[in-house]
């Protein structure tokens, strides 16, 4: 397990710790390059909360810590988010966005979490179609941000073009925007991030690699139907054909009327066959 001994993923999450998220993220690094210094990259994410705290005046309100917060992370420091949909492997490791100053929208909220809970702002993060957005309550109500855009407040006119546009919808529809945003934990956002990685790694056409950020999901998602199904498609990938019939007919003992649940019970067959063939 590294340089954390035996401590899983889960059980880092799972810490009081304001710096959880990102030392479980900085450890899925670590674990492709074991020469990163975890707790350096932890040190420099503390660095940027103490040097917008020495900015404040005390009792300072709520939307000048985030003013000043913003300014350091996205002006003085000059973080930002690709917002290209192809971006690859390494603007998903915390480590090399910290170096670069350049990641993908969910590793810079990630940045923006971590440094706001050092500096004790009541920060949540919440998943939105297409992103994941960080929102916080004032006594005039609930203010929603998008940390991919320089921690730009998102008013309800700005929450309902974006649904528009995910949604494809030429008039905007009747809904309330709250069941669009839903409360989303550190496990989830840890999820997302190999899911981004899983995917850049598929894109590059290393399936060896996309397996590893798919057994961390199934480590903090254990047991679930599609990780199997998404499992057994990379080892066939790999051509690993039994463990792609495993994973398959677990799947189908979890799942049995799936959608693609014929087509597989029909593939099943010629897997085994093919590990026949190949001893």
């Amino acid at each position: 397990m590294g340089v954390h001994g035996a401590m899983t993923l889960q059980q880092m999450l799972s810490r009081p710790r304001v710096d959880a998220l990102a030392e479980a993220a900085l450890r899925l690094a670590h674990e492709t390059d074991p020469s990163i210094d975890v707790y350096h990259y932890l040190q420099r994410l503390q660095f940027y909360a103490e040097a917008v705290s020495e900015r404040l005046a005390p009792r300072v309100p709520l939307g000048e810590i985030l003013f000043q917060l913003n300014d350091y992370l996205f002006n003085d420091r000059g973080f930002f988010a690709d917002s290209g949909t192809n971006s690859p492997p390494e603007n998903s490791f915390l480590n090399r966005v910290i170096d670069r100053r350049h990641g993908t929208p969910l590793t810079i909220t990630m940045i923006y979490l971590t440094v706001g809970r050092w500096l004790g702002l009541p920060l949540e993060a919440v998943s939105f179609p297409g992103r994941i957005l960080v929102k916080y309550s004032d006594p005039e109500g609930d203010v929603v941000i998008d940390p991919a855009e320089g921690g730009l407040p998102l008013q309800e006119h700005d929450l309902s073009l974006l649904i528009s546009r995910t949604y494809a919808l030429q008039h905007r529809p009747r809904y309330r925007l709250a069941c669009f945003l839903s409360a989303t934990d550190d496990t989830m956002l840890l999820v997302r991030l190999l899911r981004q990685l899983k995917q850049a790694y598929l894109l590059q056409g290393d399936a060896q690699s996309a397996l590893w950020a798919l057994e961390n999901i199934l480590l903090l998602m254990p047991g679930t139907p599609s990780g199997f199904r998404e499992r057994g498609h990379l080892y066939e990938l790999l051509e690993c054909s039994v463990a792609a019939a495993e994973d398959y007919s677990r799947y189908l003992e979890l799942v049995p009327d799936a959608t693609d649940a014929e087509l597989l019970r029909e593939r099943l067959p010629h897997l085994l066959q093919q590990s026949v063939t190949f001893h």
